[in-house]
């Protein structure tokens, strides 16, 4: 039989039945219980904790982003001439000219301090939704990056080791085309090329996948 629980002051449960039920921490409001599943990157967060697939650690033994890079956005003034410049330095395929205008591009210079961060670094033990990634690497203090990062980063990391492969953090809200995905700057012996891999929402992403995240400066 279903029933309607209703949460009254004080931490007891009211069904319609009207009997209550006792909460064992009935000092939570229902915010503070929100909170904690948005701390936890949501229901997948919470059902992974419970399946004893997250752990959690203390706040002094948590994970603290250091900064990795620094670049400059805005330095080309359209989209037109960062594809140029990244065609030139054979940094950018024709397959992703379509992507990039759903991106905004910065009007001025101004200096963005990245992070490298991988999901086995934000606490996760099997792989991942990007979505439950990013809101647990939001909870440590980063944020995601506008997607002009990816082509200031495919020109400017000159010395990107052979075979490393940089998975771009950027809101899924403003992806553009047919299917969502994510901007990768991957390394091989002899060059770097800016590629885009497919990334439906219920794709999972390995532990070892390292993104880049954009720091908070204050």
């Amino acid at each position: 039989m279903l029933r309607t629980l209703v949460l009254r002051a004080g931490g007891s449960f009211s069904a319609i039945s009207g009997k209550e039920i006792e909460m064992k921490y009935g000092q939570l409001t229902m915010g503070q219980i929100e909170a904690v599943v948005n701390k936890l990157g949501g229901m997948e967060g919470v059902q992974r904790l419970l399946a004893g697939d997250l752990m959690i650690t203390e706040l002094a033994e948590r994970f603290k982003p250091m900064e990795w890079r620094r670049i400059v956005l805005g330095v080309r003034d359209s989209w037109d001439a960062y594809r140029a410049s990244c065609e030139s330095a054979g940094v950018i395929g024709e397959d992703l000219r379509r992507y990039f205008p759903s991106h905004k591009i910065s009007t001025v210079p101004r200096e963005v301090v990245l992070t490298v961060v991988s999901g086995a670094q934000l606490g996760f033990s099997r792989p991942a939704k990007r979505a439950a990634i990013i809101a647990r690497a939001e909870s440590v203090g980063v944020r995601t990056c506008p997607g002009e990062v990816a082509l200031v980063l495919s020109m400017a990391y000159l010395d990107q080791p052979p075979h490393e492969v940089l998975t771009i953090a950027t809101d899924p809200a403003q992806e553009f085309g047919e299917t969502p995905g994510v901007f990768q700057v991957a390394a091989g012996l002899l060059s770097r090329r800016l590629i885009r891999r497919p990334s439906d929402p219920s794709a999972l992403w390995s532990p070892e996948v390292q993104w880049v995240f954009r720091m908070m400066v204050r």
